[in-house]
């Protein structure tokens, strides 16, 4: 719901105000910060919190997974934005790390 996810977006804050992600062995445990907190936007829809999550992501260099991805597509489903969800997909699909050669 709306208040786990800005619970969630309040400790990435104080995660990000620590520089954890500057230390490779905590971008994972960021990782599943950052996916708990979209996965709480699902009930409401709330393509915009995922939208700066995942931005955020980018910025921090925090890795993206395949539960990143499903979450974000979930939210995204729940809202009907469908061309996101087809940019998820695609992106996925290019994610060296998602799909080994």
């Amino acid at each position: 719901n709306i208040g786990n996810a800005k619970e969630c977006m309040a400790l990435i804050e104080e995660l990000e105000a620590l520089r954890l992600h500057s230390d490779p062995k905590e971008l994972r445990g960021l990782s599943f910060c950052f996916n708990a907190a979209i996965g709480a936007c699902k009930p409401s829809g709330n393509i915009a919190l995922v939208n700066v999550l995942m931005d955020k992501m980018d910025r921090l260099r925090v890795p993206k997974d395949v539960y990143t991805y499903t979450s974000a597509i979930g939210v995204c489903e729940r809202g009907g934005y469908w061309k996101k969800v087809l940019k998820y997909l695609e992106t996925m699909e290019e994610d060296s790390a998602l799909n080994p050669q």
